[in-house]
């Protein structure tokens, strides 16, 4: 945070022990968590299982843990009524990536009421004009897009900007977040 960064994503997905993973946000928070500038979220990359996910969400929620939201904890392929459930069961917000590639797939996770948050990535979405479709589905349904990058560079991460700039409702954690983290 003495070099400016706000925002950290942990990068999860391996472990097994949600014991463990657990320690990790509370190491975060301990370390960081006095400032009220310290945002964290979690990235399981599709990593988890409904078992473990649902056992790092119980666990987690016995602490006083700050945490921005959860992003794609579920392989893409969770059918969209397993993943509704879980949502369901947590209150942190759920962020998808993976599972918005397109904006019908979009359309069907809205539908389901399963995202809080959509992860935009103008490379992983099929150019600029399919992001801004996602992005306008995201506007008109207030739910709210997230503008990050698979390490691209240039002309890509400026391409991501203008959709997020474009759009009414943007993460408010858009500008803090370390661009390809």
């Amino acid at each position: 945070m003495g070099e400016g960064y706000r925002t950290f994503m942990l990068k999860m997905g391996v472990e097994r022990d949600m014991s463990r993973e657990v320690a990790r946000v509370r190491a975060a928070n301990q370390f960081y968590g006095e400032s009220r500038d310290f945002h964290l979220c979690v990235d399981p990359n599709q990593g988890w299982g409904v078992i473990e996910c649902k056992d790092f969400l119980r666990l987690l929620s016995r602490t006083e843990c700050r945490l921005d939201f959860i992003e794609q904890p579920l392989p893409r392929s969770t059918s969209a009524s397993t993943f509704a459930a879980m949502h369901a069961q947590t209150l942190y917000p759920i962020s998808l990536d993976e599972s918005i590639m397109t904006a019908e797939d979009c359309r069907d996770a809205l539908a389901a009421g399963i995202p809080d948050i959509v992860a935009l990535k103008v490379s992983k979405n099929g150019g600029i004009t399919p992001s801004q479709k996602i992005a306008t589905l995201c506007e008109v349904n207030n739910v709210r897009i997230l503008c990050n990058s698979m390490l691209e560079f240039g002309i890509t991460q400026a391409a991501t900007l203008n959709i997020g700039t474009l759009s009414l409702i943007v993460a408010n954690l858009c500008d803090n977040l370390v661009w390809g983290g």
